[in-house]
């Protein structure tokens, strides 16, 4: 309802109201219509068929078996694509602020240099891990030893790290779907509205 002192500009208030909705139809709460079920679809034996599966009370238990997700996981980033060593590329460029902006010129001559294993600072390998994947320490140090991709994390430590990060992810996610199990609460069942 739009208080009687707003009733002049009560199209311009629809307008605007109306615009972040867009072809979003809204509905009066007021005028709702009860829905009647078709009777024939709830007596065809499709619906029966499919009523008896999913009638009973059921709850959810996630079985999870952390030996095979670090076994997973290892197999996982042992069969990962090769990781090419780090490399540093720079350019040189002017930079110009003026009226119109900022105007950058490059110079030719941009350089790629590839860098030494032993020019490479390492990361804290278990901790960033843990921090993206939720792991222990001791189960991410299983999967890097049974791995045996550490000499990747020497040559390029955020690329391994990444990597790393996605495959233990990806088997994650696979252990937790395939270990979802609907165990029946007894013989009860919902009853058909």
């Amino acid at each position: 309802m739009l208080p009687p002192q707003f009733a002049a500009q009560r199209e311009l208030i629809v307008q605007v109201l109306r615009k972040p909705a867009g072809r979003l139809e809204i509905k009066n709460a007021d005028e709702r219509r009860p829905v009647r079920p078709r009777q024939a679809v709830l007596d065809s034996p499709a619906f029966k068929a499919l009523w008896d599966r999913i009638k009973h009370r059921m709850t959810y238990r996630l079985y999870f078996d952390n030996d095979k997700l670090v076994q997973d996981c290892t197999r996982a980033l042992r069969d990962a694509p090769p990781i090419a060593k780090s490399r540093l590329q720079w350019r040189k460029a002017d930079i110009a602020i003026g009226k119109s902006g900022v105007e950058a010129t490059e110079h030719a001559g941009a350089a790629t240099v590839v860098l030494a294993e032993s020019d490479v600072e390492l990361p804290d390998l278990l901790t960033d891990l843990q921090d993206r994947t939720q792991l222990t320490r001791r189960s991410i140090y299983r999967i890097l030893t049974g791995s045996a991709r550490l000499d990747d994390f020497e040559r390029n430590p955020q690329q391994f790290i990444e990597l790393a990060a996605e495959a233990i992810n990806r088997c994650k996610r696979l252990a937790v779907v395939d270990g979802i199990k609907y165990p029946r609460l007894g013989d009860n069942y919902c009853h058909a509205q």
